[in-house]
């Protein structure tokens, strides 16, 4: 998700880059559509082991295709030198930034809702209401499709954002006939 992120950032202006982070929240909402499905599948086959061995190849391929397949997307013209040091006052930099704070904090909240979610809905649909764990990924996928639905308006709502040069906050125009 990290690397994902960073290459947008770097490879697109503002306006592109909300199509293109609309489009990347998408494909991250198939994960927790697809997976409880597909390990479903997997416990009917084989033990619960295999889960692991199985996510083991997904980080594995991952891991291969960014440190080898994908190219560097930062032009060497806005890459910055430093280190640890001075990733480290950039941090306490953000961390005394209210406005960002506020932004990060709602974030985290949301996301921990989600892994709330995400982590006690099997025991609550198999131990409390016996549902098999091979139909469980069936009932959590039309939830969470449910719940991304949403997320697919963003990239047509995005064609009408600007941010003006004179406000730092971001505002929303329609978007130009045609």
């Amino acid at each position: 998700m990290v690397i994902a992120r960073a290459v947008v950032r770097d490879r697109f202006d503002e306006r592109e880059a909300a199509r293109f982070f609309s489009l990347l929240i998408l494909v991250t909402g198939l994960a927790p559509i697809l997976a409880p499905s597909i390990g479903g599948q997997i416990l009917v086959f084989f033990s619960w082991r295999a889960i692991f061995w199985t996510l083991a190849g997904f980080a594995l391929v991952g891991f291969i295709t960014a440190t080898f397949v994908l190219p560097e997307s930062l032009p060497p013209e806005r890459r910055t030198e430093g280190g640890v040091a001075t990733a480290l006052r950039v941090y306490a930099r953000l961390l005394r930034d209210r406005a960002f704070m506020r932004y990060a904090l709602s974030g985290a909240l949301v996301i921990s809702g989600m892994f709330a979610y995400i982590f006690g809905s099997p025991f609550v649909f198999m131990q409390i209401y016996g549902v098999r764990p091979e139909r469980f990924g069936w009932i959590f996928g039309a939830i969470a499709s449910a719940s991304s639905a949403p997320r697919s308006s963003t990239a047509s709502c995005s064609r009408g954002w600007r941010a003006p040069a004179s406000s730092p906050t971001p505002s929303w125009s329609p978007p130009p006939p045609g």
